[in-house]
C-alpha cells in the first residue's frame, strides 16, 4: 500500500538573515560546539563580527543594506548578521537578546527612522528617556562589544540637536563603544541623503 506524499511544511524560524560564507571548517559528524567556541574560532581567523539591526519602518531595507555596505573596503574578513526588528517588538530587547552571551561584536549598525535625539526601534525608541529608564539593560550591550567597537545609528537627524548629541554621548558612556549618528538626512544621495555619520 502506497501512502500519498505530503508536501513539506516550510516555516520562518526567526527574523534573521546571515550574509556570509561558512568560515569554519566542516565538523565531524556528531560534534557539537558551543557559540563561544565558534566565536573564538572565527576570532582567531581574524573575522570581524558586525550586527545590523533594521527597524520594520525602513522601506526597501535590503536595497539600503546593499547600498550601505556595497563600497565598503575589506569586507572579506567581515561577518555581518542582519536582524529585523518587527513593528510590534521592543527593539531594545531585541538588540539585548541578540548581543547576550557574545563578546566579539566589532560593530552594531542600526538602520531606522530617526529624528533629533530619537531612533525608532519597533514599538520602542532609543532616546534620552530610554537611556535613563533602561540604563542597566543598555549598558549590558557593552559586554558583547570588542574593545574598539562602534555603534552606528543610521537615522535622519538623530544627532542634529543637543538632545541628539546627548543621546550619542550617553550611549557611548553606557556601552563603552564609539558611537556615531547622522545630523542630516541619511540615505541615497539621489534623495538628498548620505551615509556619513558625524
Amino acid at each position: 500500500m502506497t501512502r500519498p506524499r505530503q508536501a513539506p511544511i516550510v516555516e520562518e524560524l526567526e527574523p534573521r538573515i546571515l550574509y556570509s560564507a561558512d568560515l569554519m571548517p566542516l565538523s565531524t559528524p556528531g560534534a557539537v560546539e558551543s557559540a563561544s567556541t565558534l566565536a573564538a574560532g572565527t576570532e582567531q581567523l581574524g573575522v570581524r563580527h558586525e550586527l545590523v539591526f533594521v527597524d520594520a519602518g525602513v522601506d526597501d531595507a535590503d536595497t539600503l543594506i546593499g547600498a550601505l555596505f556595497d563600497d565598503t573596503e575589506g569586507d572579506a574578513g567581515v561577518l555581518r548578521e542582519v536582524i529585523r526588528i518587527g513593528a510590534d517588538e521592543d527593539g531594545i530587547a531585541v538588540i539585548s537578546q541578540a548581543l547576550e552571551g557574545r563578546t566579539d561584536v566589532a560593530a552594531v549598525h542600526i538602520l531606522s527612522h530617526g529624528s533629533a535625539g530619537r531612533v525608532e526601534l519597533g514599538a520602542t525608541a532609543l532616546s534620552g528617556e530610554t537611556l535613563f529608564a533602561r540604563a542597566a539593560q543598555i549598558a549590558s550591550w557593552g559586554d558583547a562589544l570588542s574593545a574598539d567597537a562602534d555603534v552606528l545609528l543610521y537615522g535622519c537627524d538623530v544627532a542634529a540637536s543637543a538632545d541628539g548629541r546627548a543621546l550619542v554621548g550617553g550611549l557611548a558612556q553606557l556601552t563603552g563603544a564609539d558611537v556615531a549618528a547622522s545630523d542630516d538626512l541619511t540615505g541615497a544621495a539621489a534623495l538628498g541623503g548620505d551615509w556619513e555619520l558625524e
